[in-house]
C-alpha cells in the first residue's frame, strides 16, 4: 500500500506529522501527479486531483502499517469523526516516480471550495514563493 505527500507530511516541511511516516513507512523515492496545488491558509497546501492539469510535487512512500492511516486521516481532517463536509478526503490515484515507474497510491484531495485560494504555480509546496 503505498502513500503520496504533497505538503506538511513532506520530510523536508518539518513537520512533527512527519513522524509516523519516518517510523511507519519506506520512502520509494520522489514524485508526481497531476493536479492543481493551492496555498489553504499560510501554512499547507491542499490538492486539487486534475489529469489535465500540470504536476504536482510530491514523496512516495510504502506503508509497512496501514493502520498509521487513521492517525493522518485525524490530522488532515479525513477521519469518519470529521464533521461533514470534512476539509480533505482521502483518494487513490496515479504517481509517477522521478525514475519514471507509474504506482497507485492514496492520496489527501482537498474538498472545500477553492475560489479566490492562491495556487503554487511551481506545483511543489517546499518550493513556494513567498
Amino acid at each position: 500500500m503505498h502513500l503520496f505527500v504533497y505538503g506538511t507530511l513532506r520530510r523536508d516541511a518539518g513537520h512533527p506529522m512527519h513522524g509516523p511516516l519516518r517510523e511507519c513507512a519506506r520512502l520509494r523515492g520522489r514524485g508526481r501527479t497531476r493536479g492543481i496545488l493551492y496555498m489553504i491558509g499560510e501554512r499547507y497546501p491542499g490538492l486539487v486531483l486534475d489529469a489535465t492539469a500540470g504536476w504536482v510535487t510530491g514523496e512516495l512512500y510504502q506503508l509497512h502499517r496501514p493502520a498509521v492511516l487513521e492517525r493522518l486521516d485525524e490530522y488532515e481532517g479525513a477521519s469518519e469523526r470529521d464533521p461533514e463536509p470534512r476539509e480533505y478526503r482521502r483518494v487513490r490515484a496515479p504517481v509517477r516516480l522521478d525514475d519514471g515507474r507509474d504506482h497507485s497510491a492514496w492520496i489527501y484531495e482537498y474538498a472545500w471550495p477553492i475560489a479566490g485560494r492562491v495556487v503554487i504555480a511551481s506545483g511543489d509546496f517546499l518550493r513556494r514563493e513567498g
